[in-house]
């Protein structure tokens, strides 16, 4: 909270603070979009610890999705202006030869397959969010938000998602205009997104993925429970299993 502070404002440090150097230079140092994402990440981990097997494997899973799901560096982000970009002057080579009224269009309105079809096509992918954004190729906050997404609504250009409200921070941010942009170029359409923050009755990819982990690791209790060498232990040796201390090797 300090850093994103120090970041906006960098004149509100106090000296009650402590180490308001060591938290300058970090405000320096992380990007604003890497430290939103870690808040996120912090928030929605807390909210999920109830459902891990122990406090400090949910802590661990928290500080291990930070490393996993880490904003685009700027490089990519130019990297990736440029690239769009550079087709841009090649059409706009041809086209003055013919000039007719689609040459003030923006190429990417041209899709391969016309609308219609991208159109029909999508209805039934969307549907099925939690499958359709694995095609999506997305990471950073841009995954963190799709993952927290349900299918609302399509009528073949705009994307309607229920988002999950504690997630909703995420609305109108640098997340939203990626997550756009991977599904207009996996659809070959252009697509507008429009998020509701509201509780959604059908699970998210994330609460869906939590629950699920929440059912193998109840399995495998159930399973060690059961074997026949752990009976007999606890039988012959009065031995006890730990709670909590059995893990899944997938």
């Amino acid at each position: 909270h300090r850093i994103a502070v120090l970041q906006q404002v960098p004149s509100a440090a106090q000296p009650a603070w402590g180490e308001v150097e060591r938290l300058q230079e970090l405000a320096a140092q992380i990007p604003a979009e890497d430290v939103q994402l870690y808040y996120q990440i912090a928030l929605l981990g807390q909210r999920d610890l109830p459902l891990a097997p122990d406090a400090r494997a949910g802590f661990e899973m928290v500080l291990l999705r930070m490393l996993a799901f880490r904003p685009d560096s700027g490089d990519p982000v130019v990297e990736r202006s440029q690239a769009s970009p550079a087709p841009q002057p090649r059409a706009s080579r041809t086209p003055p030869s013919p000039p007719a009224g689609g040459a003030s269009s923006p190429e990417r309105e041209v899709p391969r397959a016309p609308p219609s079809q991208a159109a029909e096509v999508s209805i039934g992918e969307l549907g099925d969010w939690h499958g359709f954004i694995q095609r999506l190729g997305l990471n950073g906050m841009a995954a963190q938000l799709a993952n927290n997404c349900v299918f609302d609504g399509w009528d073949g250009r705009q994307l309607a998602l229920r988002l999950d409200p504690a997630c909703s921070s995420l609305i109108g941010s640098l997340a939203e205009r990626r997550l756009q942009e991977a599904v207009s170029a996996t659809l070959g359409t252009p697509v507008t997104l429009k998020l509701i923050a509201a509780t959604a009755e059908s699970e998210t990819p994330a609460q869906r993925e939590a629950r699920e982990r929440c059912e193998r690791q109840a399995e495998t209790e159930a399973e060690i429970a059961e074997d026949p060498l752990v009976l007999a232990m606890q039988d012959q040796f009065d031995a006890e299993i730990i709670p909590d201390s059995i893990r899944r090797i997938d």
